[in-house]
């Protein structure tokens, strides 16, 4: 386990501001919080060198990319047997319209995060994938 590293009141206060825009200048941080713009930058610096700050992200629009509507999906494969599950996981993670997978080990094997353009194409899409005969173990009955 990572060590964990002493964070005071400014060093928290620029972490929340970061978390909301990583792409905020230095200059800004620095006003928000009241410390002098080398300051902020030294602290960001060493909060990097540290671990405690990873990287920065990307956060798309998923509407405007043609993708609003988020659906979670609870999926059985049947017979649950790992030479059936394993190959299902990966298929369904290589799909476009796939986001998260998530496999548990309980009756209800596996749930998957997905977006789509709309509902009907949701279901249009689930149905008939899950119909088509091999298509998914999902669609055998054991």
């Amino acid at each position: 386990m990572a060590e964990s590293v002493e964070l005071d009141p400014v060093d928290l206060h620029l972490l929340r501001l970061l978390q909301n825009d990583a792409r905020t200048t230095y200059r800004d941080l620095a006003a928000q919080v009241g410390v002098a713009p080398s300051t902020c930058l030294d602290r960001v610096a060493r909060l990097r060198r540290a671990g405690v700050i990873l990287g920065h992200r990307l956060q798309l629009d998923p509407a405007r990319l043609g993708r609003g509507l988020q659906a979670l999906l609870s999926v059985q494969v049947r017979p649950h047997r790992r030479e059936l599950v394993g190959p299902f996981v990966e298929r369904i993670r290589a799909l476009p319209e796939s986001r998260t997978v998530f496999h548990l080990t309980a009756r209800t094997t596996t749930w998957c995060m997905w977006r789509w353009r709309t509902w009907r194409i949701c279901n249009g899409w689930f149905w008939t994938s899950s119909r088509r005969s091999g298509r998914w173990p999902a669609s055998r009955r054991g």
